[in-house]
């Protein structure tokens, strides 16, 4: 947030744009944490689709359909990036597909 507040005050508006979908995304990933601390089936379910959409929107990236131009982390290149968060989603696709996460979640 001490990277995020000062930023949306000084900078120009398509960074507010993307700062506001990065606040957002961040309450959804908070709202799913708790829920899948709590054992709850939608926090399982919720993850499972932002997962699924994810990749969706890496297949695009890749294959150059669509373009992201909002880069706020310039430490690593967008394809390690791209590659990174892509196996990441797909693990977490299997795990809570999972038959015995399916029944500890219900």
């Amino acid at each position: 947030m001490s990277f995020i507040i000062p930023s949306l005050i000084d900078s120009p508006g398509n960074q507010k744009t993307l700062y506001g979908f990065v606040i957002v995304m961040s309450l959804i990933s908070i709202a799913i944490g708790i829920g899948l601390f709590k054992y709850k089936n939608w926090g399982r379910k919720i993850l499972i689709f932002f997962s699924g959409y994810v990749i969706f929107t890496k297949f695009l990236l890749v294959s150059h359909l669509v373009t992201f131009t909002g880069n706020t982390i310039a430490f690593m290149s967008n394809n390690a990036k791209d590659t990174m968060s892509l196996i990441y989603h797909i693990v977490i696709l299997i795990v809570f597909n999972l038959k015995s996460i399916k029944c500890e979640m219900h």
